[in-house]
């Protein structure tokens, strides 16, 4: 039996792991939803920009560079240094050097099909009159479990 792990199940892995590690009260757009910003001081949007298959040896075996994209965002009249260093630490320690469980949702019991493996982060901040923004690039590899035999 082929192994499911996918772009999907990958996906849906990493914003369960958000979903269950982010602690801050802070409305999040994830990947597929839209977020009326408008009447938000602060919020964060989470893009996984790159998941690309690569060759594995076994064709039991799949595996999937990943690179994960944060933007934090505080609007201006609430300008924090450290609200928004906040905001940024704590995603960066939900995100950045995990092992993150991929589930396969379709499957009674949700049982673990993979582990994307995060690495260190790359962080940018940008500031400007209209908005302040923290931007955290993660890179990974999800890897699939092998079948028991």
């Amino acid at each position: 039996m082929a192994n499911p792990l996918s772009r999907e199940t990958i996906v849906a892995g990493i914003v369960a792991h958000w979903d269950a590690t982010f602690v801050p009260a802070v409305a999040t757009a994830l990947p597929g939803i839209i977020l009326n910003t408008l009447p938000l001081d602060e919020w964060l949007e989470l893009r996984i920009t790159k998941i690309e298959q690569q060759p594995t040896r076994s064709t039991d075996n799949h595996a999937f560079d990943v690179e994960i994209v944060v933007e934090v965002f505080v609007k201006p009249h609430v300008i924090n240094k450290v609200r928004i260093a906040e905001l940024a630490d704590s995603a960066a320690d939900c995100l950045v050097q995990q092992s993150i469980e991929i589930p396969d949702y379709n499957t009674a019991g949700d049982p673990v099909i993979g582990y994307l493996q995060t690495k260190s982060a790359e962080s940018e901040h940008d500031e400007n009159p209209a908005l302040s923004r923290v931007t955290i690039k993660i890179s990974g590899r999800a890897n699939s479990v092998s079948a028991p035999a």
